[in-house]
């Protein structure tokens, strides 16, 4: 029992700070199935005769002509990822609107032929496969490692279908923007939280996926401002284990999580060894 809460707080962990990291990328409706724009309704006119009327419920904003629609850049996404097996996702806290850096890089999630990968800055590293765990000591500066299974858990595959299968609503408004000192194209709409928080997804040229953003309100713990930004990408690259992280020493990874989780969520100022005696 032990074991697969152990394991089902590493995973929860990333996946807490995927979805919270402020309710701020909360992604619109997945869904596989793009709602159409426009519908046609029969209407009846004063002399009793029937016309056919073309209604269009709320449109999308597309400031030039020349760019894609909403539904492209929906279907373009869905393509990119439609045989995602292997994947990366990578989020990063900014202080700054429409850039970032890889100094700014907070989480990690990856999966690749049975190595998962997570990261978190500050608190843990680890790789895992099959019953084997490899870890990172901050305090020690070393890899270790231990055998452990984790067991059934909740799996950051899952989030990653729910970005890949996007379905960016009809009230998006596409343009232009720099992200990175790089113009895309891109997507922006309102999230449904409290907040009406500013969504926007980034693409190129040829509608491929380059990263999502989202203004972060109150986000003090991750960037230590009451405003910051935050922004996420999404690659089919694979999880590998480095040949430096193979020869790491045995370990105790129960505590290294236990430690981590309890600075994590502050439950308690002790620490332990990650190396048995």
């Amino acid at each position: 029992m032990k074991k697969k809460l152990i394991g089902t707080l590493l995973i929860l962990s990333c996946i807490t700070i995927l979805v919270a990291c402020g309710k701020t990328t909360k992604l619109a409706p997945s869904n596989n199935t793009i709602p159409p724009i426009t519908s046609d309704e029969s209407v009846i006119t004063e002399d009793g005769t029937t016309t056919e009327e073309s209604a269009t419920p709320t449109e999308s904003k597309q400031i030039d002509e020349s760019l894609p629609s909403v539904t492209n850049l929906s279907s373009a996404m869905q393509a990119q990822f439609s045989d995602m097996h292997n994947f990366t996702i990578k989020m990063y806290v900014s202080t700054k609107e429409g850039e970032y850096s890889e100094d700014d890089k907070y989480m990690v999630m990856a999966d690749g032929d049975g190595v998962t990968y997570s990261y978190i800055a500050n608190y843990l590293e680890t790789y895992t496969i099959d019953d084997t765990v490899y870890y990172y000591d901050e305090t020690q500066q070393k890899w270790f490692t231990d055998t452990y299974e984790l067991g059934d858990t909740v799996s950051v595959k899952e989030e990653a279908d729910t970005i890949k299968n996007q379905v960016f609503p009809e009230t998006a408004e596409v343009s232009c923007k720099y992200l990175n000192d790089t113009e895309y194209i891109a997507v922006a709409y309102e999230d449904n939280d409290d907040n009406h928080t500013k969504v926007i997804y980034y693409f190129t040229d040829d509608l491929k996926f380059v990263a999502a953003s989202s203004e972060m309100l109150g986000a003090t713990e991750m960037s230590g401002v009451d405003v910051s930004y935050l922004y996420m990408t999404l690659s089919l690259d694979s999880a590998v284990i480095p040949d430096e992280v193979k020869n790491a020493e045995k370990g105790n990874f129960e505590e290294y999580m236990m430690e981590a989780m309890s600075r994590m969520y502050d439950l308690d100022d002790t620490t332990t060894s990650n190396v048995e005696g």
